[in-house]
């Protein structure tokens, strides 16, 4: 029996009993109305995994401002980030 499962508090695929990263609030423009939690190293691994999380389905490219901050901090740090097709291919012999 494995005992790699989805974390219930951040979300990451793991051993049960992982060590969750730090904790960051994150929003799309700031909205204060869908601000969400997201985990990382740092606000930039945040608002990655926040977007790969919650926005994986938007048109490419796409564009987005990204709010983060610290729970508790008052100032936000702010990103662009922009999301990209990733191409896949398949291949399937001729006959």
């Amino acid at each position: 029996m494995s005992n790699y499962t989805r974390c219930e508090k951040c979300g990451e695929f793991g051993d049960i009993g992982h060590k969750c990263a730090p904790e960051w609030e994150v929003a799309i423009d700031g909205e204060d109305y869908d601000i969400r939690k997201s985990f990382g190293c740092d606000a930039e691994v945040a608002v990655l995994k926040y977007m790969e999380r919650f926005f994986a389905e938007l048109d490419y490219p796409e564009e987005a401002e990204v709010w983060v901050r610290k729970p508790g901090d008052t100032e936000w740090q702010k990103f662009d980030v922009t999301v990209w097709a990733v191409p896949e291919f398949t291949v399937a012999k001729k006959e």
